[in-house]
């Protein structure tokens, strides 16, 4: 350990105490700069001087500033450390650390300021792409970057970045896309095509399936009665005559038997009308439906069997193709003919008979009934006859006659027309009543 120079001792006797308390918060005073204050330690090589009031002790560093490492230069006062190496400066913007031990910013970071311990992460949408920097630069439309990217990435398929300086890209919207990369703006998808979003290329409409404007998020169903068979169109087509569609339709079905279409563009076929069929599959005109031939009938449209044309029942008849029922014998007709084409083969009914509901056959008139003439006609009540006289014969075709009563008998009054004249009584009060002639006389 050295003791106080000389010149130290000079420096004391020229310096006042005020000005070397200003020394010593000072920090550099004829080639010495302040290191630390007694207690702490000065991390410094080179010459250190510990003391005050211009008296020092001196050693070399680094080293604790405490009497034990350099004795008591001035007893009683506190004492600060000195040395005669520089220090060092603070960090620089763009570096980082202690003052002597500094490290650049590396790639991706960056320093504003100085004297800073440590470097700055890039922001989201800036970058840095070299070292010891003190700021960051802004990624350009089209790019991204995250937090501490040495470099900004490119906005990849089915994205775009219209703004500078951003953390992601933003996805291509409904209707449209990207196939290149680094855009700043995506592309209507083109007619015929779609897209749901964020995609490289738009999609082709599906068969049954049409586009014809741009920009669109969807493709539009064919309607009923078009098709499309192939992809990515713009319009659909007419089903041909004889076909048909629904919704949606990559194809065109054939009308089924017993139907017809002869026009474009439909989504249903005709039926054949009742009274017709057609047992073939794609037909168009009307005329493609066979009547049924006259003694026959079809009530219901849409057939396409030949045997849904029924022949007429007895009693009826058809004179006429392509009817939907048969005609009835008239009243008082009947025929037991089947798929009759003809009203000739209903045959009259003779005088005392008449037709049944069925006109199949002529029945007798009941018991109390006639009928006089052929033909039509209802079967008439037998009439009763005055009194005197009874009915006789009344049936079949006649209303039979209306003669006196036999002698010996008698009938009162009309009565039913079956009444019979019947034979003298005796009745009461000794009176009784004779048929004479066409009189009634009391005796």
């Amino acid at each position: 350990m050295t003791r106080s120079s000389s010149g130290g001792r000079r420096d004391h006797q020229r310096v006042s105490l005020a000005v070397l308390l200003l020394i010593a918060s000072s920090s550099v005073v004829n080639g010495w700069w302040y290191c630390t204050s007694e207690g702490g330690y000065c991390n410094k090589p080179g010459r250190i001087r510990y003391g005050c009031n211009g008296r020092y002790h001196y050693n070399n560093g680094p080293r604790h500033c405490n009497n034990g490492n350099f004795g008591d230069p001035c007893y009683g006062t506190h004492k600060h450390c000195w040395t005669d190496q520089p220090p060092h400066p603070p960090c620089s913007p763009g570096t980082a650390g202690s003052p002597g031990s500094c490290q650049d910013c590396t790639k991706g970071r960056f320093q504003d300021q100085h004297g800073q311990g440590s470097c700055k992460n890039c922001n989201a949408g800036y970058f840095q792409d070299e070292n010891k920097k003190n700021d960051c630069k802004e990624c350009y439309a089209g790019l991204y970057s995250e937090s501490g990217w040495e470099t900004c990435k490119t906005c990849s398929h089915g994205q775009f970045q219209d703004e500078k300086a951003k953390s992601q890209c933003k996805n291509c919207g409904a209707g449209k896309h990207q196939d290149e990369e680094m855009q700043t703006a995506c592309k209507d998808c083109a007619e015929g095509t779609y897209s749901t979003g964020a995609v490289k290329d738009c999609t082709d409409c599906e068969i049954g399936r049409f586009q014809r404007d741009t920009g669109k998020a969807a493709c539009d169903n064919c309607v009923r009665g078009q098709f499309q068979n192939q992809e990515g169109n713009t319009t659909c087509n007419d089903c041909d005559e004889g076909k048909f569609s629904g919704d949606e339709a990559f194809e065109c079905q054939e009308c089924q038997e017993g139907t017809y279409n002869d026009i474009k563009g439909q989504h249903t076929c005709k039926d054949c009308l009742a009274g017709k069929h057609s047992g073939l599959k794609g037909q168009v005109p009307e005329t493609s439906c066979i009547a049924c031939e006259e003694g026959k009938f079809s009530a219901l449209p849409g057939q396409s069997d030949p045997s849904t044309c029924q022949q007429c029942d007895p009693g009826k008849y058809q004179e006429s193709p392509a009817q939907t029922s048969c005609e009835q014998c008239s009243e008082g007709r009947v025929s037991q003919d089947v798929g009759a084409k003809s009203q000739m083969v209903c045959i009259q009914c003779v005088a005392g008979k008449i037709s049944n509901i069925q006109n199949t056959q002529c029945t007798d008139c009941p018991v109390g009934l006639f009928k006089e003439g052929d033909g039509a006609g209802n079967c008439q009540a037998c009439q009763s006859c005055e009194g005197g006289k009874h009915r006789l014969n009344c049936g079949g075709k006649s209303s039979g006659t209306c003669p006196f009563c036999a002698e010996g008998k008698f009938k009162a009054t009309a009565g039913d027309w079956d009444d019979v004249c019947t034979t003298l009584h005796y009745l009461n009060n000794s009176q009784f009543f004779v048929c004479t002639n066409i009189k009634i006389y009391q005796l």
